[in-house]
């Protein structure tokens, strides 16, 4: 799911709530119609598992990442696997 600004932001404010961890956020900018992904516009976070304080630490990084990101991209691509892994 390509989700905006805001709403990647949201995600990643209330993911340890869900027990997920941010693992990879991908931006990049809607077309009508599709999406270009970027490769300049990466970000990788902690592997699970982790305990929750580095999972919530991690997801302000990937907060603070998309803000930063969203001067040139306007859609985002979260992966958010379980805090505990597989």
């Amino acid at each position: 799911m390509k989700l905006s600004t805001n709403a990647a932001v949201a995600v990643c404010e209330i993911a340890v709530e869900h027990g997920l961890v941010i693992a990879r956020v991908e931006g990049g900018i809607l077309h009508a119609p599709g999406f270009e992904a970027r490769l300049d516009c990466i970000w990788d976070g902690v592997d699970p598992p982790v305990d929750r304080r580095l999972a919530e630490q991690n997801n302000r990084a990937a907060a603070a990442f998309i803000q930063l990101a969203s001067e040139m991209h306007d859609v985002f691509v979260l992966t958010s696997p379980s805090m505990r892994g597989w």
